[in-house]
């Protein structure tokens, strides 16, 4: 009888930059998110552009988390973040409103999706180089640097 193969748990996702410099980038993408969000969009035009906007700031972020972690499961999470909301049916088009509506409840949920990870942050281990060079600012000493191995990071 075959033995059953025991599934491999999923690699968990390391930064391949600073912490630092992490929140900064997804610090950075939020903000352009809230801008999209307060955009006042009146008619079908304004529409078009935003949502236009939307899915360029999306693709930014999508390809900006699969470079910063080590693995793509945070973009995977925010590639789906968006909240699947029962389809109405409904004689003659939707209204503008409930278009705008729709946009932004979705763009909200992709803003939400880069806090949440932004907040994990410090859960996420750094790079090793990242490490090393913190630990040997640590040890810095009066008489000078003390060189740290790899071993001791």
């Amino acid at each position: 009888m075959p033995r059953k193969k025991t599934p491999k748990p999923a690699q968990q996702p390391e930064l391949t930059l600073s912490r630092e410099e992490a929140t900064e980038l997804l610090l950075q993408r939020i903000e352009v998110g809230r801008e999209l969000e307060q955009r006042d969009i009146t008619n079908e035009t304004e529409l078009k552009a935003a949502k236009s906007d939307r899915s360029k700031w999306d693709d930014f972020n999508l390809e900006m988390l699969k470079r910063i972690f080590s693995t793509e499961a945070l973009a995977e999470e925010y590639k789906y973040s968006h909240t699947h909301r029962p389809l109405v049916m409904q004689p003659g088009p939707v209204p503008l409103y409930e278009r705008v509506n729709s946009f932004t409840d979705t763009l909200g949920d992709k803003i939400n999706s880069l806090e949440s990870i932004t907040e994990r942050l410090e859960l996420i281990p750094e790079p090793r180089t990242t490490l090393l060079f913190n630990n040997i600012a640590r040890q810095k000493t009066l008489s000078g640097w003390r060189l740290v191995s790899l071993l001791d990071a």
